[in-house]
């Protein structure tokens, strides 16, 4: 029976393409009453924070964000200002070395495909520049996780290859670590 389930479905895409990290359409809130968040709660968020208890910790730094509002100026300036800067791709050489024509030809490899991305905004989507400030979320709230989509791209001069089409964020409440400290879907 389950052999002719699988016979009659539409082929899926492959499992390296698929998406990994299914968003809900709300993120749940977690944390307790605004008025319950002592220094006790927070000492005990943090130190489930550092034996791998991510969700709490993230919680309360998107609270202290939310109601501290020179905290989200600053981490907003701070996010804004690196978004707003033109990337500038090198091609790698070591030191003192001039860069071979295989690695500038890998570095327009890279600045085409990072250029052209092409998200979905309606399912919540980002290009290169929204990559870049989830990335930056990281150095505040601990870890970022971006789920990235790929598609077959292509430039006259470049040819076809592989390409980042769009940038997913993932809440923390979609992954976790395993044993191995491997990460993969939460719960």
């Amino acid at each position: 029976m389950a052999a002719a389930n699988r016979r009659n479905q539409k082929p899926s895409a492959p499992l390296a393409l698929a998406t990994i990290i299914r968003p809900q359409v709300r993120e749940l809130w977690l944390l307790p009453q605004v008025a319950a968040i002592t220094p006790t709660y927070i000492e005990m968020t943090l130190r489930g924070a550092l034996a791998g208890a991510h969700i709490p910790q993230w919680e309360l730094f998107n609270l202290m964000e939310d109601t501290w509002p020179r905290l989200r100026k600053n981490v907003l300036e701070l996010k804004m200002a690196v978004r707003s800067r033109r990337a500038v791709f090198e091609a790698y050489r070591d030191e003192d070395e001039e860069e071979s024509a295989t690695a500038t030809e890998r570095m327009k490899l890279v600045s085409a495909a990072l250029r052209q991305m092409q998200p979905d905004p309606a399912v919540d989507e980002g290009a290169f520049d929204d990559l870049v400030g989830d990335i930056l979320d990281a150095w505040f709230k601990g870890v970022s996780v971006l789920e990235i989509d790929w598609h077959i791209a292509q430039t006259r001069a470049l040819g076809r290859f592989v390409a980042p089409r769009a940038a997913r964020w993932a809440s923390p409440v979609h992954y976790a670590w395993d044993g191995d400290l491997r990460l993969g879907p939460g719960r």
